[in-house]
């Protein structure tokens, strides 16, 4: 709705913002609404944040919505509504939800700031591995996320204040290549807004691809990882995947002998097999697909 032109008893103009969304919000469903980013560590006085996204074309009341943990003995514990007040949750919208919005917006610019949403409570996500549940009002599971410390960039000298961002939104949410350092350049979190590594699935059928065809793994939001995509013609793939530096040496071993969906990616942070950061130059990335049906294939990308 857009208001123009109007006026108030005493002639005072309608200023500032004029225009609201509304819609008819839908009851969400499995993978609607996925986990997108978690500060599970931060500053000395800073609090935690989550920020989730709206991957459905589905406009979504926050009511519906629960955020929950798990305690010791596995069990959904600490089930947490968010706001009730009857926010709709539009279509490729990123929310983030923290119980200090001063503390929040101090530690992390935003270019959303009115994307980030007070709540009362959230569930405790500890420092090293925790869990993220997502439940609709009538219980059912909509993402869940394990996180675990060691998924952070492995060259950062502390990851305190530095949150978790999920790369693909139509990813698996329970797979560490899913997962990243927020960039040192947006102050280690993107609250409310695109996330610094984010990236998009776009590949045609029978083919691998890397993206960018260039990295530089300094962790500044510019091209920290490469991403192998993959679509298969169908499932059953199983994949094997080496990077070789230019001498023919093996230095990293991405996948051996995994099990591929027909789609889905890689990720490569240019580190080898030990964790060490390697030269810059030229690496050949060698991906050998087979079935049970004797069909085999090798890829080739530098």
């Amino acid at each position: 709705i857009t208001a123009e032109g109007l006026r108030d008893c005493v002639s005072n103009s309608l200023s500032g913002n004029n225009q609201v969304r509304f819609a008819l919000d839908r009851e969400p469903d499995s993978f609607d609404v996925v986990v997108n980013e978690i500060l599970y560590n931060p500053q000395t006085d800073g609090v935690d944040y989550v920020e989730l996204f709206n991957r459905s074309q589905k406009v979504i009341n926050l009511k519906n919505i629960y955020i929950a943990n798990l305690n010791t003995s596995g069990t959904i514990d600490n089930i947490t509504q968010l706001p009730d007040d009857g926010y709709l949750f539009f279509p490729g919208d990123c929310l983030a939800f923290s119980t200090d919005l001063f503390r929040t917006k101090r530690d992390y610019f935003s270019t959303q700031p009115d994307h980030i949403l007070y709540t009362a409570s959230l569930p405790s996500f500890n420092d090293d591995e925790g869990n993220v549940i997502l439940l609709n009002h009538q219980g059912a599971m909509l993402d869940r996320l394990h996180y675990d410390d060691k998924w952070q960039f492995p060259l950062l000298d502390e990851t305190e204040g530095v949150s978790l961002e999920r790369i693909h939104a139509d990813g698996i949410t329970q797979d560490s290549q899913n997962w990243h350092s927020a960039s040192s350049t947006v102050g280690y979190g993107t609250p409310g807004y695109r996330n610094s590594q984010t990236s998009d699935l776009n590949i045609a059928a029978g083919t691998i691809k890397v993206s960018p065809p260039v990295i530089s793994p300094d962790n500044d939001g510019r091209d920290d990882i490469g991403i192998i995509n993959y679509l298969f013609p169908g499932p059953g793939y199983k994949t094997t995947m080496i990077i070789y530096d230019v001498l023919g040496r093996p230095v990293k071993h991405l996948a051996m002998n995994v099990m591929c969906g027909t789609t889905g990616f890689f990720q490569w942070d240019g580190l080898d097999d030990l964790g060490r950061k390697l030269l810059i130059g030229n690496y050949v990335i060698i991906t050998d697909v087979f079935t049970v049906d004797g069909v085999m294939k090798r890829y080739r990308n530098v």
